[in-house]
């Protein structure tokens, strides 16, 4: 499983503002035009010479909830898949809530076979992207597991899968 893309101190904006700290504004992510288009190519080149498995933004919710969405799998799925990412290297001067919830543009969380790992870093050097090599997919309904530098999630995933799964048929009543 690879990260794509830089991790800046963007919170500004953010779910994780408005959810938690209760507050909408601040200054928002910054668009760099030319880290987008070269995402764009990575995936649609990556795509087309069927490189991954799975691509997933990191835009609504920063990259701790597009890691969940990859482990949990699609609403039509039946199980989700295990997952254990190592961030500790990651964007080395940003705290666990900035690594985990900021909106930063121009990334993207990719799952691939591990055979083809080798060849989604040799292109993303080629297209001059930023690559963290973050984890492993592990098991069919497994552990999500997210190591920081300054501490450690872990959940299985058939409850990650429940809460969001749930959530709207909890608020209304169902």
């Amino acid at each position: 499983m690879f990260v794509f893309g830089d991790t800046r101190a963007e919170l500004g904006g953010s779910a994780y503002w408005e959810v938690c700290a209760d507050f909408v504004g601040g200054q928002p992510p910054r668009v760099n035009l030319e880290d987008e288009k070269r995402l764009v190519d990575l995936l649609v080149t990556g795509a087309e010479r069927s490189l991954f498995r799975s691509a997933h933004d990191c835009s609504h919710g920063g990259l701790g909830v597009a890691l969940a969405e990859v482990a949990m799998g699609g609403p039509y799925q039946e199980l989700g898949f295990g997952l254990d990412v190592d961030l500790t290297a990651y964007s080395a001067p940003l705290t666990a809530h900035q690594v985990l919830f900021s909106e930063s543009h121009g990334r993207a969380v990719i799952t691939c076979s591990p055979e083809r790992a080798a060849a989604i870093q040799a292109l993303a050097g080629e297209l001059g992207i930023p690559v963290l090599r973050a984890g492993t997919v592990g098991p069919v309904n497994g552990g999500f597991r997210v190591t920081l530098r300054d501490g450690q999630i872990e959940e299985p995933v058939a409850r990650l899968r429940d809460v969001y799964f749930s959530a709207i048929p909890r608020r209304m009543g169902d």
